[in-house]
């Protein structure tokens, strides 16, 4: 390998980690976080009153459990949940995967804040039930005003139907700012079991953290740690050509311009098509169309059904109509492997009358996977139908006033961007592109 081969693999490889990194950035900068509606920092500290009374809680330390980094708060359940007197040391960490405030509860990891809307277990082992009840709303909590706030709702699985729960609201960068406490030995309450006391945040101390209006997570900090480094890239790499986008589905329309007037002498009428588009599945095929069918008339003498007269001629009086038929088939282009018909019939009810027809004819599915690249051929031709003898009178004909090919399937999600990067040498006044 040359100098020059080397200082451009270099490039490449440079071009292609910026690349890399670029494209997590972009896709990064669409995912929504709620670690911020519950700050954690040693030193945050919040006070309630009720009006009567206060309660403090303070996130005091940190511990490591299994790798991860927990927050220490003191005295938590006395303040939010008085019925609840087994822990009095709780743990708290975000979950950025999950998008998720967990709890370390009796050495259990349980769900405390679920963003996503699901039923949550607050409390684990299925005690309390709390779901997202509210988000964006707007909260007046002493004369204060707090925007984009989320309500929650939890109640007891003990409580009964009729429990009224209680209810804790959220303000980005501040936390719980107003909280309702059911009376009653009941977890989550009940009508039957006293007032409810509702406390309302009454000052607070929130240190900076990640993801603070000050420091906002840099575009492309896919583990938000406020840094973007290898560890990023290694989980860029883990999801790499990973694709959830919704699967469409369509139907395409196809106008044939096969119109005009048929017969048994008649040519097939034949076209190649591309529908521009690739399938995933094709749930059907139709042939959209509409015109006229003039039945044959046949005559059965000297058939099996039929008799001739006394001088061995035909019975002019022994004729039956019958009806006729458009039929439509579909091909593959290279082989011309054949994979579906439709067909309309008509015309003996209203001989010599033509009879009208406009309908959806569904395609046997014969291997529409055929069809999944968009691309075929497609033939018309008109005819009787097959009798069992007699010979025709008057033949048939008809006539096509529209007929449209309708494919109805999911489609292959358009290619992602492709990013292009150029390298400018800065010592000279060309350039190179890759």
């Amino acid at each position: 390998m040359n100098g020059r081969t080397k200082i451009r693999l270099r490039k490449l490889i440079y071009a292609g980690t910026v690349g890399l990194i670029i494209a997590a950035a972009i896709g990064h900068a669409k995912d929504e976080s709620h670690q911020n509606y519950f700050p954690l920092a040693v030193g945050n500290s919040w006070t309630y009153t009720d009006g009567t009374e206060q309660k403090t809680f303070t996130i005091v330390g940190v511990q490591e459990i299994n790798g991860q980094t927990y927050y220490k708060f003191d005295d938590y359940f006395s303040l939010c949940w008085p019925q609840v007197t087994w822990e009095r040391e709780v743990l708290f960490r975000y979950d950025s995967a999950s998008d998720r405030v967990l709890m370390c509860l009796s050495r259990k990891e349980v769900t405390r804040y679920g963003f996503s809307g699901d039923l949550f277990f607050a409390l684990g082992d299925g005690l309390i039930d709390g779901h997202l009840v509210q988000t964006g709303v707007s909260c007046n909590v002493l004369h204060r005003e707090f925007d984009n706030c989320l309500s929650f709702k939890f109640v007891g699985i003990d409580c009964g139907p009729d429990a009224y729960g209680f209810g804790e609201y959220l303000a980005p960068n501040v936390g719980i700012i107003k909280f309702v406490v059911p009376g009653g030995p009941c977890i989550g309450g009940g009508p039957e079991e006293g007032d409810r006391a509702t406390f309302q945040l009454q000052s607070y101390t929130i240190k900076p953290f990640c993801g603070d209006p000050n420091h906002p997570y840099p575009v492309g900090d896919l583990n938000h740690d406020c840094r973007v480094d290898m560890l990023d890239l290694a989980i860029l790499i883990s999801h790499w050509l990973e694709d959830r986008r919704p699967v469409s589905t369509v139907t395409i329309k196809l106008p044939l311009g096969a119109e005009g007037r048929y017969d048994v002498n008649s040519p097939y009428w034949q076209t190649d098509f591309d529908l521009g588009v690739t399938f995933t599945e094709i749930s059907h095929v139709y042939m959209d169309w509409s015109g006229t069918i003039t039945g044959e008339l046949t005559n059965w003498s000297g058939t099996i059904t039929g008799e001739l007269t006394t001088s061995g001629r035909p019975d002019p009086g022994n004729t039956t109509p019958l009806d006729a038929q458009f039929v439509a088939k579909l091909y593959e282009l290279h082989p011309h492997n054949y994979f579906g018909w439709a067909d309309v019939r008509g015309g003996a009810g209203t001989y010599p009358g033509p009879e009208p027809f406009d309908l959806l004819s569904e395609f046997t599915d014969e291997g529409w996977s055929a069809l999944l690249d968009g691309r075929g051929s497609i033939e018309i031709w008109f005819g009787g139908i097959a009798r069992p003898g007699g010979f025709t009178v008057e033949y048939p004909s008809g006539q096509l006033d529209s007929a449209t090919l309708v494919v109805e399937g999911t489609i292959v999600p358009e290619p992602a961007s492709i990013f292009l990067f150029e390298y400018r040498n800065t010592c000279s006044s060309s350039r190179t592109s890759y």
